[in-house]
């Protein structure tokens, strides 16, 4: 079904052509497993606390493994340099384990300190870093510096951004990594505002895990839908890109099962047509203009 509106031009007219239709092949199922942590080391625990739970939660064969911000105690005062045991952790259990590893750190780089979340693939290799772009204030008391830019990585199963705890109360910074591109955004916190979530991934028509210090973790799709919800919203019309979810509260480890492949809006009703926006910008149907150009520059 293709429409054209046209008004509001005496003069104007609107011409069509060479409108053609293909069919092609079904969009393959891109089925991927995320795990996520909620809580903190427990007092007195080193990083062989985290080695072992990494180490349980590659037996259960994800995708990609979401740790907290900040999730090895290390404060901006103690920041190491790159390539920190922290940060040489997660690489070793990406590699041991074939899955993907991000976390956030408190690393020195020359006499900077940023709040930095390395993303590591399964070989081990880093695929690159996101340092916070709006630190707290408390952060910034103890010297942490502000990131420079939001990034979009390339993974073999996703274009995956980072925001980290305070950057996601700002709607700018989501909606400026889906238009960049971003399917799935990570963002590990030590606590969030959970309720802007759906928000967020519904108006930016964007996967979002998130792993806490002090809240509990989460996974939400496209709709807004949160994985493992009890009751799904009356207010939601559309069906279901998650596939399952397991909660293991002993080791505080969500897993979730999705498929990236079905990117539905809240309102899905079989088509684009008759669909809540979801990811698209306001259409140009009102007379002035929603945004005159102002938005979120880095």
């Amino acid at each position: 079904e293709l429409r054209v509106y046209f008004r509001y031009s005496a003069h104007g007219r609107v011409t069509w052509k060479e409108i053609v239709l293909e069919e092609c092949e079904p969009i393959p199922v891109r089925e991927v497993t995320f795990a996520c942590r909620q809580g903190r080391m427990p007092a007195g625990a080193t990083l062989d606390y985290w080695a072992e739970w990494l180490d349980c939660a590659g037996q259960r064969k994800p995708d990609v493994v979401l740790l907290p911000e900040t999730f090895d105690g290390v404060g901006p005062l103690d920041a190491v340099p790159e390539g920190g045991p922290s940060a040489a952790m997660l690489c070793a259990k990406g590699r041991q384990w074939n899955m993907y590893t991000c976390g956030t750190i408190y690393e020195k780089r020359g006499d900077l300190v940023y709040n930095t979340a390395p993303l590591f693939d399964r070989s081990g290799g880093l695929v690159g870093k996101y340092d916070k772009l709006l630190p707290y204030e408390q952060e910034l008391d103890q010297g942490v510096s502000p990131g420079r830019e939001l990034r979009v990585f390339e993974t073999d199963f996703a274009r995956v951004a980072v925001l980290t705890c305070f950057d996601s109360w700002f709607p700018e910074t989501a909606r400026k990594l889906a238009r960049d591109g971003a399917e799935v955004i990570l963002l590990p916190n030590a606590g969030y505002f959970q309720d802007l979530m759906p928000a967020r991934a519904a108006d930016n028509g964007v996967w979002i895990a998130a792993s806490s210090l002090y809240h509990s973790a989460g996974v939400w799709e496209t709709t807004g839908a949160r994985a493992g919800e009890l009751a799904a919203s009356q207010t939601r019309e559309s069906p279901s890109a998650i596939l399952s979810v397991e909660m293991d509260c002993a080791r505080g480890m969500l897993l979730a099962t999705v498929d990236l492949s079905k990117q539905y809006s809240p309102h899905w009703k079989g088509g684009p047509m008759l669909s809540a926006p979801g990811a698209r910008g306001a259409r140009v149907t009102s007379l002035l203009p929603l945004e005159t150009g102002r938005g979120f520059t880095v």
